[in-house]
């Protein structure tokens, strides 16, 4: 029995120690792999890590509101999961069109600070948003139409500062950080990707 004891207490011992080697390139792309999400068949396929690896999002799963119009709340964190951004009564709505393979919730400013998304109550109720990560600040503009944003650079990934001159002419607000349940009714994670 001492044998099985001491052999039990060795093999706890090796697992929770740091001392063995590790591959760092194995290790980065595993950290690099758990902001990605995906989705009903690829309708939604993202990785949520900002360019300059400080900030992410996540999303609740899609919502099919009206007739293939995939709608999810969302949140924005730094990489050490404090909330930067989550507005509980609204939801993002995809900034791309129908017409490509996959949803896209949000895009990224080059340097990786800055965010846009739009966000979505119903039909009358739709913004741009602009938000400055590093600040956590935020910029809301009542969409026009769906037409005007679309042909809009900054819902390329790594727009550039240049691309929004549509905000402008709006002040920055401190952003809204409702409270943000993680898990719900048996413990079951309800933003994605889980991190």
């Amino acid at each position: 029995m001492e044998c099985f004891v001491i052999f039990v207490m060795a093999w706890c011992w090796l697992n929770a120690t740091d001392s063995k080697p590790q591959n760092v390139v194995h290790n980065y792309m595993n950290h690099e792999k758990k902001y990605q999400y995906s989705w009903g068949n690829n309708l939604v396929n993202l990785n949520s890590l900002s360019p300059n690896k400080k900030y992410f999002y996540q999303i609740q799963e899609p919502d099919d509101f009206y007739w293939g119009y995939f709608i999810a709340k969302i949140s924005f964190l730094d990489i050490n999961q404090n909330l930067i951004y989550f507005n509980n009564n609204y939801y993002a709505c995809p900034i791309n069109s129908g017409k490509e393979n996959d949803f896209k919730y949000v895009s990224y400013s080059e340097c990786g600070e800055l965010a846009y998304f739009s966000e979505f109550k119903d039909f009358e109720n739709s913004y741009h948003i602009l938000i400055n990560l590093k600040d956590k600040k935020f910029k809301r503009i009542k969409k026009k139409s769906d037409r005007s944003y679309r042909l809009c650079n900054f819902t390329n990934d790594a727009f550039k500062k240049e691309d929004l001159k549509l905000f402008e002419n709006y002040e920055w607000m401190d952003t809204p950080k409702n409270k943000r349940h993680k898990r719900f009714f048996f413990f079951f994670n309800i933003w994605f990707p889980k991190i």
